[in-house]
């Protein structure tokens, strides 16, 4: 979602208004500026606390919020503030569970083979974005963004499913339920289990 906005988000703002290249790109650059100050507010407040889904599905839901207000192609001003809305989500919604799964991910060889393929399926969206934001589909794109709402609909259910799952994991452990799974490992047995560990608590 993140890659499609960037690379048509010049697209986007050239269709509300009579500007010219310069005038778009510079218009592109107040949007950006708000998405990575709350991202990094966002980013601080995750840290500080260790928790990454409620961060990565509040994103998810301010981008719906920012493409609603751009499908529904009421006005140059109401698309122009979903745009606004778009990039504050974005970046947290993208963000967070790149360091949600890294963190989640203790064993070295795992951690960046699942990293890499987090990144690669990411960067896949540069592939649908042309037929999605195509220009007979200008200036509505209409497309492009029910696709973005049911895609990022069904991200918030599967980051809602995610921590939940987290959480009663953690919960299973914090009362020993899978301790029975350390008996006769030695330390170095356990260690290699990883996120299987009973020992090892998600971030959730």
């Amino acid at each position: 979602m993140f890659y499609s906005f960037s690379v048509f988000l010049p697209t986007i703002i050239r269709e509300l208004g009579p500007w010219n290249t310069a005038e778009v790109q510079l218009l592109t650059v107040p949007v950006h500026i708000l998405g990575a100050a709350v991202y990094v507010v966002a980013s601080r407040i995750s840290d500080m606390t260790q928790i990454r889904g409620p961060f990565a599905g509040a994103g998810q839901f301010i981008s719906t919020i920012g493409y609603c207000m751009l499908v529904a192609d009421a006005g140059s001003d109401l698309s122009f503030a979903g745009c606004f809305f778009v990039g504050m989500g974005a970046w947290s919604a993208n963000g967070t569970p790149l360091a949600w799964l890294a963190t989640d991910s203790p064993r070295y060889g795992k951690r960046a083979f699942v990293s890499g393929l987090q990144l690669s399926m990411g960067n896949l969206a540069g592939v649908a974005s042309p037929f999605l934001f195509a220009s007979s589909t200008a200036p509505a794109f209409t497309p492009g963004y029910s696709t973005f709402i049911g895609m990022l609909g069904f991200g918030m259910c599967m980051v809602a499913s995610l921590h939940l799952w987290y959480r009663f994991t953690n919960k299973r452990r914090d009362q020993g339920k899978e301790d029975r799974r350390l008996e006769g490992k030695t330390q170095e047995e356990v260690a290699e289990m990883g996120e299987d560990s009973p020992r090892f608590r998600y971030t959730i």
